[in-house]
């Protein structure tokens, strides 16, 4: 029983100064969308959590934080539909999967196309690092929303989706 109650207070002690201290600009909260060359790019942001769609197909999800006007989104989950489009098979059913498994259903693909474990565990470190956390420099100004990506200086405007 001590052992037990050892383990949950050292879970308190890492766990919760993060979910107290962390923060979310409720202004955030809603759909906001870019269109481009006839695709759609939405972030649909909820109180801390958020999903990413492309033409209508989930991509993307995980959680955020917001801290002087940095938008850190942390990926915790990929959407099998996405993954099928991108690599052209259908190995993933339509759901959510952690990066684990992620990982683990993409390898036997690509040891299949002739790569070795070596290359694809390089390949998938980099996707999965690229794709984990990301940080933005984001302002709004009513229904506008601009993301900047302070390493490649680009910049994305979308706007609030009603309703």
């Amino acid at each position: 029983m001590r052992l037990i109650k050892t383990i949950f207070l050292l879970f308190l002690l890492t766990i919760l100064p993060s979910v107290i201290f962390s923060q979310t600009d409720s202004r955030l909260n809603g759909s906001w969308v870019f269109i481009e060359d006839g695709m759609e790019l939405e972030f649909v942001f909820r109180n801390g959590a958020y999903d990413s769609i492309i033409d209508g197909t989930p991509v993307e999800r995980g959680v955020y934080t917001t801290s002087d006007n940095t938008l850190t989104l942390n990926s915790t989950h990929g959407h099998g539909d996405f993954y099928n489009g991108l690599f052209e098979f259908t190995r993933f059913e339509s759901r959510w999967y952690s990066t684990n498994e992620i990982v683990h259903t993409l390898t036997p693909f690509f040891l299949d196309m002739g790569l070795s474990r070596e290359q694809v565990e390089d390949f998938v470190k980099e996707v999965i690092s690229e794709s984990e956390s990301q940080s933005f420099t984001y302002m709004i100004d009513v229904n506008t929303l601009i993301l900047s990506h302070p390493a490649d200086r680009s910049m994305l405007v979308l706007t609030k989706r009603p309703g």
